[in-house]
């Protein structure tokens, strides 16, 4: 019985001092609609179901290090002056108008490649190269 109290008192504790996910579904979901169900390349449709996350966000780091097709999406969307986490919460159709503008002004961007995302994205390949 003396066991399972520290156990259990050990892990209220370990919860208070866990991080939260933030996990951004409209995001993943918007890429997905305007560019994975809309492809007939089937291996581009495997490589970004497997990436997921990491089609924006770098494999392995923490969410908040994001890879170059992540972070020119997050510039474009600092450019708009909202609060994506907050139009999650008080207003997802907004936040979905905002993706879409966003994506499309990043499709015109140059990767470190040399291709524009869009590119990339048309030839079948994730934006990031991952």
């Amino acid at each position: 019985m003396k066991r399972f109290a520290l156990l259990m008192a050990a892990a209220v504790i370990a919860g208070w001092f866990a991080a939260p996910a933030q996990a951004f579904p409209p995001f993943k979901a918007a890429f997905t609609e305007r560019y994975v169900d809309k492809s007939d390349n089937e291996g581009f449709k495997a490589a970004a179901k497997e990436a997921s996350c990491n089609v924006c966000h770098v494999k392995d780091e923490k969410k908040s290090v994001q890879n170059e097709y992540g972070h020119a999406l997050h510039e474009e969307l600092e450019k708009s002056g909202e609060k994506p986490k907050e139009l999650m919460k008080s207003d997802k159709e907004k936040l979905l108008k905002l993706l879409d503008e966003a994506f499309t002004a990043v499709e015109k961007e140059k990767s470190k490649g040399g291709k524009t995302f869009g590119e990339l994205i048309k030839s079948g390949m994730l934006p990031a190269g991952n």
